[in-house]
């Protein structure tokens, strides 16, 4: 009895070392993504950015104070996220619609391997401009 209680006792511990060396093998191969949730964090952004009237107030800023606003907002992201954002303005007349204004902020440097863009619409209430926001994001 005493000899099989020993045996029994030596595969549990061979077996819990084993558990032990393969999931230090999978935790060194496994890389999760640090991306997942940047999509919900830069609409999110947008949509900030939307709702307080950053974006129907850029018609009428100079691209430099436009540029500051963006810049600050950015500034909000956490510190391991690097973002820049585009902002195009078009203006119409007829039915032709030609880019009059481009805007760029940027926070860091985005990692191209790790990225995730997000775009958003826009436009001035008479409807003869309308602006195309993008945003590119990444983790590190």
């Amino acid at each position: 009895m005493r000899r099989g209680f020993i045996f029994t006792l030596d595969a549990v511990f061979a077996a819990s070392i084993l558990l032990i060396a393969l999931a230090a093998i999978s935790l060194e191969f496994y890389t999760p993504s640090q991306t997942f949730w940047l999509p919900t964090m830069g609409n999110s952004l947008m949509t900030a950015l939307d709702k307080s009237g950053v974006f129907d107030n850029i018609f009428q800023q100079s691209d430099a104070q436009a540029q500051t606003t963006l810049t600050s907002y950015l500034a909000s992201l956490p510190p391991n996220v690097n973002a820049n954002i585009t902002v195009k303005i078009y203006h119409g007349s007829g039915s032709t619609f030609t880019l009059s204004r481009t805007i760029t902020a940027i926070k860091g440097v985005p990692d191209p391997n790790h990225e995730t863009t997000v775009k958003r619409i826009f436009n001035k209430v008479d409807g003869s401009y309308f602006g195309l926001s993008e945003m590119v994001l990444s983790y590190g």
